[in-house]
């Protein structure tokens, strides 16, 4: 899976400015900080894409897709947060 683009970045830095600003969490970084903290993330969800797969056991890993794996790890980041783990 490849990388999002400048403008994909962007776009969801605005998501996570809008979605804190919508709970009234401050955060004390620029936008270009955001920006640069998502590229830094969406690279390291490149480079271990492969770790990752490999971490759901057969046969889960065979039989889900691309975007239910990704469905799953973003409910165990949520969730993982909820509890704070």
């Amino acid at each position: 899976m490849a990388t999002m683009t400048a403008g994909q970045r962007a776009a969801a830095a605005t998501d996570m400015m809008a979605t804190l600003s919508v709970v009234r969490e401050s955060l004390g970084v620029t936008r270009a900080d955001i920006v640069a903290a998502f590229a830094g993330a969406d690279q390291y969800c490149h480079d271990n894409a492969a770790a990752m797969n490999a971490a759901i056991p057969q046969p889960a890993r065979s039989v889900m897709t691309t975007t239910q794996k990704a469905m799953m790890y973003m409910l165990i980041l949520s969730h993982r947060y909820k509890v704070g783990v």
